[in-house]
Parts: C-alpha cells; structure tokens; sequence
C-alpha cells in the first residue's frame, strides 16, 4: 500500500537538535536506530521510525567532503553500509546540476529516502498497457523534497518514477533499501512516444564506509 510522511514527519521546520554532531558520532547514531527499527514488522510506525532517523541524522550531520563534489557523467551512488544480517543497505547518491535518474521502478519494494542537501524533484507515473511490452505513460505527482524531508515509497500502486536535480547546487539524498528485491525496470522512450519495458541496468557504486 503507497504511504506518505504525515506532515509532522517532514521537516520544513525540523525540531530542536544539537546540530553540531560529528558524522562519526551521528551516523553511529542513525545505524543504531535503523538497526532497532527493522526488527519491528512493518508498519505506519516502522515507516515513521525509520524515516524520523534518517531525517534527524540529515539534520545533525555535516556532509563528508568525499560527498560533496558531483560526477559530471552521471548521479553517484555511494554505498554507506550494509547489513547482510538484517538484509539492507543504506546509500547516499550525489545529483549535480541537471541530473536525473532513468524512468524506473523498484519491483514494489519499500524504500525510505531522505535528502541531506540540496533539493530533488520526484516524479511519480501510471502506466496503460500497449501491446508489445510497450506502455503509455502518465504523470501523477511532483514532489519537491528539500534538504532535511524524507519520503516512503512506492508512493502510488505503480511503483513508476524518476529523480532529479533541477536546481542549480550539488544535490545529497540517503535511500535505505531492502538488499532483496523482485525484478527491477528501466522504461525506454520509443519514436511514437510510448515506453518499452525493458530489464534495469546492472547498479554501479562506489563504497564510503564511515
């Protein structure tokens, strides 16, 4: 079922934090409490959970410089930490000025994502079947998150969608993902504006451990 943050989990004004932690100390702090939040069954609650830590650490914690510098080629995806045990990964990926992700989809599975700088347009889509594997696309939604919001997706029975970075600063967003996942899809554009269904491209990324 699609879900999204409730207001008072979006921080347009974030509460009171100390705001001068080191990213040592913070992220020590968000793997904690993303440990204790998977354990819990899934929820409106564990969404809640694990997105108010994502939100707080994006508040409290000073962006690495290792981070803060785009790849003029394409958005970076940098893998933050893994835990085989409990079966995720947190990522932060780096959008320069312009930057955007393919139309894709994550094969239904939930993620929580959070933005550290910046700013990232999110646009969300419905698909009507044509034949061929082919489908018509139609936008549903535009979110804007700014630095410090944070989403749970999908966030529309189709999990459809596509990120960029519209504004004209370096772009940091955290996206905590379950490590297994169904089937994933990238959608091609074809000559008579419809989309081809076609495998996702095999993910690439760097690995900062902190």
């Amino acid at each position: 079922m699609s879900r999204r943050l409730q207001p008072e989990f979006r921080s347009a004004t974030p509460a009171p934090t100390a705001n001068n932690l080191s990213h040592e100390v913070a992220f020590a702090s968000l793997i904690a409490r993303i440990r204790a939040a998977w354990l819990e069954p899934a929820s409106p609650m564990r969404d809640q959970q694990l997105s108010r830590a994502l939100i707080d650490f994006c508040v409290d914690s000073p962006l690495p410089a290792a981070l803060g510098h785009a790849d003029p080629d394409g958005y970076r995806r940098v893998e933050l930490e893994r835990d085989m045990r409990q079966g995720w990964r947190l990522l932060a990926m780096v959008w320069g000025s312009g930057q955007r992700s393919s139309l894709h989809t994550h094969g239904g599975r939930p993620a929580h994502e959070a933005i550290w700088r910046g700013a990232l347009t999110v646009e969300h889509f419905e698909s009507t079947p044509l034949a061929d594997e082919r489908v018509l696309l139609c936008l549903l939604a535009r979110d804007a998150l700014h630095a410090g919001d944070a989403q749970v997706s999908p966030r529309f029975h189709e999990d459809i969608h596509r990120c960029s970075n519209e504004g004209d600063e370096v772009c940091v967003s955290l996206h905590l993902l379950p490590l297994e996942s169904p089937p994933q899809h990238d959608f091609e554009l074809c000559s008579d504006g419809a989309f081809r269904i076609v495998d996702a491209a095999v993910e690439h990324h760097e690995t900062l451990h902190a």
